[in-house]
């Protein structure tokens, strides 16, 4: 920049032209908004260790793997291709039964966690963290004991627990949603 004849920087009182036609706080405005657009998540080692979703389906295999049984309830066949994470303590899987997206995680031989999959916060589906006992937002870094109660924020409202059954000779997990 040039200085002024007594060596003194000149004092600009409108926005500079730039190349791109805006001013700096349009341009962090727009920073801000492709930063969310892209999305954010907290650096949290335990979010990589996450177990995914089912993968996809054999050839011929048909149905959710779950339907609505008794009075408001969800029966989940262990037997089927989509339900194979849940036969393996640590992993999970989510569904979703009309309006309801649940995830269910398997935490020992003979017990389950079922809740809901959506993070209090902001909407976005929680993962079962295995390692830490927990339910995990990747979005903004929530946590939730295995309970449902908030461990960390920003969410501040506990997660919806339903109970569920384990019939382990039938390989069938009821899930009571009423």
């Amino acid at each position: 920049m040039m200085r002024n004849a007594d060596g003194k920087l000149p004092v600009i009182t409108q926005p500079a032209e730039s190349g791109c036609g805006c001013d700096r706080r349009t341009l962090l405005g727009g920073l801000a908004v492709g930063a969310l657009a892209v999305g954010c998540r907290i650096d949290d080692p335990g979010i990589d260790n996450m177990t995914p979703d089912a993968g996809p389906l054999p050839d011929g295999t048909t149905g959710t793997g779950f339907e609505t049984c008794g009075s408001g309830n969800v029966c989940v066949d262990l037997t089927h291709p989509l339900n194979m994470n849940l036969n393996t303590v640590g992993l999970s899987r989510v569904i979703q039964q009309g309006t309801q997206k649940i995830i269910i995680a398997r935490t020992s031989d003979n017990e389950f966690v079922t809740m809901s999959a959506i993070c209090t916060h902001s909407g976005c589906t929680v993962r079962y963290a295995m390692a830490a006992s927990q339910m995990q937002c990747p979005c903004h870094g929530s946590k939730f004991g295995l309970d449902g109660t908030v461990a960390m924020g920003p969410a501040n409202r506990d997660l919806n627990v339903f109970d569920n059954d384990f019939d382990q000779a039938g390989n069938l997990l009821t899930i009571t949603l009423a």
